[in-house]
């Protein structure tokens, strides 16, 4: 989609307000035909519906958490290349719960975090000198590799955000959302 026009004023208040309508009828829509979905897998054996569901849904759509959602309370497993479903005959369908919780309630949305290199340098040193003590687990720690290592996390400022980003929480190093590091202050 080419954008065409810049919306100013009353019109864009009346777009979002529209948006916002629409949305939550896009909404609705997608629960129902999920729920439908599982149902028809649940007395057909056929995962076409939430296979084409799943294909129809806007690029927008948090499709992770509709596939971990279908899996939950129906008869799906989710593909090897987690992309899709297939048929999980052994699977128990959950009609109730599933009408009860919508996908996107399911698995919520993770939170923006901030990158903190402070605190992932302090959890490594402390992974490190677990590791070093440890008899039983072979490493590749010295003791100029622990030195080296506490002193990076000594010298590490810790986390300061810029205005506008203060809201954010420090990010743990498996955490896959994070922060633009250019809005990181130094």
């Amino acid at each position: 989609m080419k954008l065409t026009q810049i919306l100013r004023g009353a019109d864009l208040t009346k777009a979002i307000a529209n948006i916002a309508k629409a949305s939550r009828t896009l909404e609705d829509a997608i629960h129902v035909a999920a729920v439908s979905a599982l149902v028809h897998a649940e007395e057909c054996g056929n995962t076409t519906p939430m296979v084409d569901l799943l294909e129809a849904v806007p690029t927008f759509t948090r499709k992770n958490a509709l596939l971990l959602w279908a899996a939950k309370f129906g008869k799906f497993a989710v593909t090897a290349d987690g992309k899709s479903v297939e048929y999980a005959k052994f699977a128990k369908t959950d009609v109730e719960a599933a009408m009860a919780l919508p996908f996107w309630d399911f698995k919520p949305e993770q939170p923006i975090k901030a990158f903190d290199l402070a605190a992932e340098l302090a959890k490594l040193v402390a992974r490190a000198e677990k590791a070093a003590k440890d008899d039983k687990q072979p490493a590749s720690i010295d003791d100029e590799d622990l030195r080296s290592i506490r002193s990076l996390a000594a010298a590490a400022k810790p986390l300061q955000l810029k205005p506008g980003v203060a809201d954010m929480a420090p990010v743990a190093s498996n955490d896959t959302a994070s922060v633009d590091p250019l809005a990181v202050a130094g």
